[in-house]
């Protein structure tokens, strides 16, 4: 099975519109170069009783059908967030980047993480840049978060790109892990830890800014929460 995923790419000259057939969509966790980092992450994750993953970084599979660059989505009861992170692919030869959310269900991630992340959307920024503009100062971007409650917006996440794996190092452990091409996966990184722990909310929102070149990525979505029994 496979989704077609649209980016509009900034060049600095011109924006191209990158179309590409994903098959693969792999998630990154517990993905920093800190290791003090990492460790206040998985207790932020361990207050809530989400267990530690077996191998760190971890890399897990999920369907390439929750990938959307939708303003809106659905899910079941009030225990979800989301979380920012940096997103890559391959396509003819050069490696896209850009920014979204892993969104996960908290209370179905105490007992499988797996099924948590196989239940929540994916969100995708629909704007990206080629990798190579950034290579040079890849540290320097900053990843950040915000949630949203009515017309209230709180910061959730916010670092350098310093803090998680570099690009280059983290897909170099996924194809070890996952031994075959990555030419038609996508990948999310894995995130930052948070301001003060997981919290839900209506709304939430990713940017990935570039200093250097005094430009930024953006995206925002609504949650819109149902009951599962009436």
């Amino acid at each position: 099975m496979n989704v077609t995923v649209e980016i509009a790419v900034e060049t600095g000259r011109e924006e191209i519109i990158v179309r590409k057939k994903i098959n693969m969509l792999l998630l990154g966790g517990m993905a920093g170069r800190n290791e003090q980092e990492v460790q206040r992450h998985l207790q932020d994750l361990q207050k809530y009783g989400i267990p530690a993953p077996k191998k760190i970084p971890m890399i897990m599979r999920v369907g390439v059908k929750l990938l959307t660059s939708d303003t809106c989505i659905e899910v079941q009861g009030d225990k979800t967030s989301g979380e920012a992170e940096y997103v890559f692919f391959n396509h003819e030869g050069r490696t896209v980047v850009t920014v979204g959310s892993d969104h996960s269900d908290n209370e179905l991630e105490k007992t499988s993480t797996k099924s948590s992340k196989q239940v929540g959307m994916k969100v995708l920024c629909p704007e990206g840049w080629y990798y190579d503009d950034v290579r040079e100062h890849w540290d320097e971007l900053i990843l950040r978060s915000w949630i949203v409650q009515g017309d209230r917006q709180e910061l959730y996440q916010e670092d350098n790109l310093s803090a998680l794996l570099h690009i280059e190092d983290l897909r170099r452990t996924i194809q070890e892990r996952v031994g075959a091409p990555l030419d038609n996966a996508l990948i999310f990184s894995g995130t930052l830890p948070t301001k003060r722990g997981i919290l839900a909310a209506e709304g939430f929102k990713v940017e990935l800014e570039d200093p250097m070149l005094q430009r930024r990525l953006s995206h925002g979505y609504v949650v819109e929460s149902f009951p599962g029994y009436y």
